[in-house]
């Protein structure tokens, strides 16, 4: 290194420059990542509702499914994510939260359920999410105003709570064991 290479990366303004420019390159590898994983779960989205959509309308099975996991493949040897099991789980988790829309918009228009509706009253929304699988329960609260966007990740926003909230609401364990018992009486 010469003299003049020292003493440009010694100097302070140089190095508040290049922190700067450090941050910016962070800051735009992880708006690609989010990019990236919107787009993904978007096509996901188009994939779940057209095989389902097809398979309703043409009576289609599994078969259909792995026909279109191979032909997928076939035309995008690249692109990982097409494997007849992945394909499943693309539906499966379409179907899933399309029932559940569909269950929210039905509460929503049902007067006799009106008392479980939330009312200019009722304090701010807290949402619970609930993961499901053979094996495990896994439930999680979800704020109505969370300030850092939330990804394809595992977040501990129990921690986000303000005190209010953490002596009304049961614990995660307590709301996972009853959803346990649910499943063991059905």
């Amino acid at each position: 290194m010469d003299n003049k290479e020292m003493s440009i990366t010694s100097d302070r303004e140089y190095k508040k420059l290049l922190s700067e420019l450090k941050e910016k390159v962070r800051s735009s590898q992880l708006k690609a990542a989010i990019k990236v994983n919107y787009e993904l779960l978007d096509l996901y989205w188009t994939l779940g509702e057209y095989i389902v959509k097809n398979q309703e309308q043409h009576s289609w099975g599994d078969a259909f499914i792995k026909s279109l996991a191979k032909d997928l493949q076939k035309e995008f040897p690249d692109m990982k994510g097409f494997s007849e099991t992945n394909i499943k789980y693309i539906r499966r988790w379409y179907s899933f939260y399309i029932k559940g829309l569909q269950g929210v918009a039905e509460l929503e228009n049902d007067d006799s359920n009106s008392k479980g509706l939330k009312t200019d009253r009722d304090n701010a929304t807290i949402g619970l999410i609930i993961c499901k699988d053979k094996n495990d329960v896994v439930c999680e609260y979800s704020l109505e105003q969370i300030s850092q966007p939330i990804g394809i990740s595992k977040y501990e926003i129990t921690k986000l709570f303000e005190a209010e909230y953490k002596s009304s609401l049961p614990s995660i364990e307590e709301i996972e064991k009853k959803i346990k018992e649910i499943d063991m009486d059905n």
